[in-house]
Formats: structure tokens, C-alpha cells, sequence
């Protein structure tokens, strides 16, 4: 069986593989940029000595958190298989058509319900994937969620 013909018998698992896939990615590209950003300020720290390690110039797969990086992917493997074709598909139901004003109307809505609604859920499980206490993740999320939106 071809790829083709597979993705087109099973949207739901195509949709979630590339959920996961992005999700992941975007995850593991953030923590490259976190590690950066830790390491610019240990050589901040250590302005003043100049036998600054290699080391901690560069980011490998073994410095990626697999945690923190699968709960991503899976995040992103139920929010592209199941709740945005769920959502769309809805959207589509109440404005017919691609026209500009039909496309304007389902794009507000989606920030203001799946938008809002995704990245609560997506904050907030991913805290608690990682093993943090879910009341730190509540208040986190509800801290953040005005800067994310």
C-alpha cells in the first residue's frame, strides 16, 4: 500500500502523525533555544575565564529532555487527528464557502474556542507529563494564558 493511498483512507492518523511531528519538533527547537539562552549566561557568569568548554557550545539529541519531547508529539498527535479536524469541521458547518468573509469569521472564532481552549490543554498537560503539580500547572497556565492569546 503507498503512502497516498493511506493518508487518504486515514486522515485522522495522517493529521495526528504530522500533529506529532510538529509539536515535537517546535518542542525540541524550543529547548535548543532554552539551552542557548543557559548557556549565554553561564559564559556571562564565567566572562573571565577564557578556557570556555566546546561542550557547552553545541545541543545534541542526548541533551534533548524525551519527556518533555514525546508529551509534546502527543499533545500534537490528539490535537491534529482529533480536535482540530473536530473544530474545523464544525466551523465549516456554520460558514459554508472559502470566500473572505466566511474564512475572516471562522478565523475569529477559532483564536477565541480552539485557539484558547488548545493552548490551556496543551499548557497545562505538558506540565503535568513532565511531572509537575498540577496546581503549579493551573496557576502557570492561567498566569500565561493572557501573553499566549
Amino acid at each position: 500500500h503507498n503512502v497516498k493511498g493511506q493518508m487518504q483512507r486515514r486522515p485522522a492518523l495522517t493529521h495526528a502523525v504530522v500533529g506529532f511531528g510538529l509539536f515535537g519538533a517546535s518542542d525540541a527547537f524550543a529547548q535548543k533555544l532554552e539551552a542557548s539562552a543557559l548557556r549565554e549566561e553561564a559564559k556571562i557568569a564565567d566572562k573571565n575565564d577564557s578556557s570556555a568548554s566546546l561542550s557547552r557550545d553545541t545541543f545534541s539529541t542526548n541533551d534533548l529532555d524525551m519527556v518533555r519531547f514525546l508529551s509534546a508529539g502527543v499533545i500534537g498527535a490528539f490535537f491534529g487527528g482529533c480536535v482540530y479536524p473536530f473544530a474545523y469541521k464544525r466551523l465549516d458547518m456554520i460558514w459554508k464557502g472559502n470566500g473572505f468573509m466566511s474564512i475572516a469569521k471562522k478565523s475569529v472564532l477559532e483564536v477565541f474556542t480552539v485557539g484558547i481552549f488548545a493552548n490551556s490543554v496543551s499548557m497545562g498537560a505538558r506540565g503535568v507529563l513532565v511531572g509537575k503539580n498540577p496546581m503549579e500547572v493551573f496557576s502557570h497556565v492561567k498566569k500565561e494564558m493572557p501573553e499566549v492569546t
